[in-house]
Formats: C-alpha cells, sequence, structure tokens
C-alpha cells in the first residue's frame, strides 16, 4: 500500500504537469490574440523536470496546494474588467466567457463582468464586429455591468454597408457610465435605464446633429457628459455654447466637458478664429432651455496650449469665451477653460470627479 507521501507525490506531479499543460495552451491561444498579454514566469518544461526531480514529496504536496489555491484565487478574481483591443481579441474574449467554469461561489465568467471595453481604431469590412455581436456580448455579461467602453470605428457596426442598423441595447440595469465613439451612440436605439455619465469620441467637430441625438436617447438621466470633438481648419464655431444650444431637455445634465484637438499639427488651432455668437441671437436664446441645472462646464480648446504664442490673445478668448457661457447658460455658471496644463487638473480644481457614482448622485 503507497504511501501517503507518494500519494502526494503522484498528485503533484499530475498537478504541475497539468498547469504546464495549461499555461502552454494559453500561451498558444494568446499567440494570436493582440490585446492579450503572454503571461509573466513563464515555467518551462526543463525547469519543472528539475524542480520533480529535486524536490521531495512534501514540497511537492505543498506546491500543489499552493497551486490550486493560487488557481481558485484567480478564477475568483479573473474577469471582474475585460477588454478586447482588437477584433481577434473581442472574440477570444466571447469565447473565453462562455466557457462553463465557475468561481467558488458558483458563479460563472460572464455573471463576474462588471467593467467591459471593447476599443480599437482601424475599420475592417472583412470580419467586422456587428451590432449584433455586441448586444450578444452585453446580452452576456450585462448583469453586473456598471462600466462599458465602445471606442469603435463606423465600418465595424455596420451590417449594411449603406446604413447603420440600430443597436437595440438589451437591460443593463447596472450601467452608469458609458464611453462610446460618435458612430456608436448614432446607432443606439435606446439607452440604458439608469446611465448618469457619457463620454464621446471621435466627434466632428460641426456635427451639432450629433447632440440632439444625445438629448433623444440620454435626456432623462444624463447627469455628466464630457466630449472630445476633431476640428480640421475652421473653428468659427468653436464655443461650447453651440453644444449647449444643440441639447434639447437634458434637464438632468449638471456637468458638461468639452475637450477639442486640431487634426492638422501645425496649422490654426482657432486661437484667432473667434466664435461670433453674436451672428446667431437663436444660439443665445435656446442654450439654457435644454440644460436648466447645469453647473460645472470644462473647455480644453484647440488652442489650450498657445499662450506662448499670443499670451494677449489667449487671455482675451478666455475672457470672452466666459462671459458668453455666462450670458447664454447662467451667471452662476463654474466655467474652466483650459490653459497649458492637463485637463484632469481642471477637474481637480473645480472639484469635480468625472464618473464616481458618488459624483452622479449628487
Amino acid at each position: 500500500m503507497p504511501s501517503l507521501q507518494v500519494v502526494n507525490a503522484k498528485d503533484c506531479d499530475e498537478a504541475i504537469r497539468e498547469m504546464l499543460h495549461a499555461w502552454a495552451e494559453q500561451k498558444r491561444r494568446n499567440a494570436t490574440v493582440a490585446n492579450t498579454q503572454t503571461p509573466l514566469g513563464s515555467l518551462p518544461i526543463d525547469v519543472a523536470r528539475k524542480i520533480l526531480l529535486q524536490a521531495d514529496e512534501n514540497s511537492l504536496a505543498r506546491l500543489a496546494q499552493t497551486c490550486q489555491l493560487l488557481h481558485n484565487a484567480a478564477e475568483e478574481y479573473r474577469f471582474q474588467d475585460v477588454s478586447a483591443w482588437s477584433r481577434q481579441g473581442f472574440h477570444s474574449l466571447y469565447a473565453a466567457l462562455t466557457a462553463e467554469v465557475t468561481d467558488g461561489s458558483g458563479r460563472t465568467r460572464a455573471q463576474r463582468v462588471q467593467s467591459l471595453t471593447l476599443s480599437w481604431d482601424d475599420p475592417c469590412l472583412d470580419r467586422p464586429v456587428t451590432a449584433s455581436h455586441i448586444r450578444g456580448m452585453l446580452e452576456l455579461v450585462g448583469g453586473q455591468l456598471s462600466g462599458l467602453v465602445l471606442s469603435l470605428p463606423a465600418p465595424d457596426v455596420v451590417l449594411d454597408s449603406r446604413q447603420s442598423p440600430p443597436l437595440d441595447l438589451p437591460p443593463l440595469p447596472c450601467l452608469y457610465a458609458l464611453s462610446a465613439s460618435a458612430a456608436i451612440i448614432s446607432c443606439l436605439k435606446n439607452a440604458p435605464q439608469n446611465l448618469t455619465c457619457l463620454s464621446v469620441d471621435r466627434l466632428p467637430a460641426n456635427n451639432f446633429h450629433f447632440f440632439t441625438t444625445v438629448s433623444n436617447i440620454f435626456s432623462h438621466t444624463l447627469q455628466r457628459l464630457r466630449v472630445h470633438r476633431s476640428f480640421n481648419q475652421h473653428f468659427s464655431r468653436q464655443s461650447p455654447v453651440r453644444i449647449c444650444a444643440s441639447l434639447i431637455d437634458c434637464r438632468a445634465l449638471v456637468y458638461l466637458e468639452v475637450v477639442d484637438q486640431a487634426c492638422y499639427e501645425g496649422g490654426s488651432t482657432g486661437l484667432d478664429q473667434l466664435d461670433g455668437l453674436l451672428d446667431n441671437p437663436l444660439v443665445f436664446m435656446t442654450a439654457a432651455e435644454g440644460t436648466p441645472v447645469l453647473q460645472t462646464l470644462v473647455w480644453r480648446p484647440a488652442w489650450f496650449g498657445a499662450y506662448a504664442y499670443d499670451q494677449q490673445t489667449y487671455t482675451q478668448n478666455v475672457i470672452t469665451y466666459t462671459q458668453q457661457l455666462h450670458d447664454a447658460v447662467d451667471p452662476r455658471l463654474k466655467v474652466t477653460i483650459e490653459g497649458p496644463r492637463d485637463i484632469t487638473e481642471a477637474r481637480i480644481m473645480t472639484g469635480e470627479q468625472w464618473d464616481s457614482p458618488t459624483a452622479s448622485a449628487q
């Protein structure tokens, strides 16, 4: 009858071999997935053999127990914050989340997901991630999802090359923060019922109709809005007052952040192209109607780094645009127009935290 130590040694041998096999399999899969890092500290087979030859039965038993505990702990905490940075990564992530693996509490991987990020730059017509793919992923993980990033190019959500189909979101009861490209927002058919924070990127600067879309979808719950706009060479309509005028019936919006950038470096940044809103009195008349409770506006214009280039014009622009916002929206509006410092510092100075659930509830 074999001793307990020998049995443990055999168990250890099997555990280590299984661990090495799983490690090799994971590395093989990750080699084809651009967004997944290779595991650190991979154990070569020759090192494993040396361990098996030199360690005694008690050491191997402890190693097996430790490996099992680490496996259980890793499975417990994996898949809380997941991301895919390529189409291949998206399909691999979906496969991992649908695997029949549970943690100590009996939860599947999909049931553990709290934050999901899908983001890549280049459109792909050969194997796009379509609206139905995105809905399928959200249906899989939607139960506890509180944060979602969908920063994708337009062709990736198009089923018909001539028309972007509506993206019908499944119920996402815990989702309060959404970050998405303008193309995705334009495809949305509905909004998560409890969403309070929205961040939008890849927005052409003069697409003010987009804000009407935002108003129609998110008007009832939206409290905090952040927008990244891209300008080409014309900055004559850059004032955030125009955004306020384009937002219709956003009666819960208390915080608006606008981040502008120039597409062409070395060209005009808009410092010398003042937005003459006096030529359009309708903008002044409607700016306050759609955002009646707006309290804070943070703006980083495309010319935020041009202070050293022309300090006088820079200072005058800050004064002019601040006065425009006070006149059009509310004299009590807390306005921060970004200078040559980081946008995060402006949030700290205004006491704002972008997507905190506590801040959203205030």
